[in-house]
């Protein structure tokens, strides 16, 4: 378990190169799941999304190439309405 989180703070630390992070948005989602997405200033069309446990432990960490903030960001808040949605409440 350990090891996973040092490799996906690992993956952050490479994409960020120490450099600041322009933008960021916490999106929550069901199951307590947490969407962090960053975007950096210097590097346009490249954000780094972050998928962990609220309060917990990471899931997953992405570099989305191509994509911008708002395009990553729109894409997890409309796929968390639908996860919503469909559970019927």
């Amino acid at each position: 378990m350990k090891e996973d989180v040092m490799g996906i703070l690992y993956d952050i630390g490479q994409w960020r190169e120490a450099k600041p992070i322009e933008r960021d948005a916490t999106i929550r989602g069901p199951n307590k799941h947490q969407t962090i997405i960053w975007s950096l200033h210097d590097k346009p069309g490249e954000v780094g999304v972050i998928t962990k446990i609220e309060g917990g432990r990471f899931l997953e960490f992405r570099v989305e190439k191509g994509k911008s903030f708002g395009t990553v960001q729109g894409q997890v808040k409309r796929r968390y309405t639908l996860e919503r949605r469909k559970g019927g409440q």
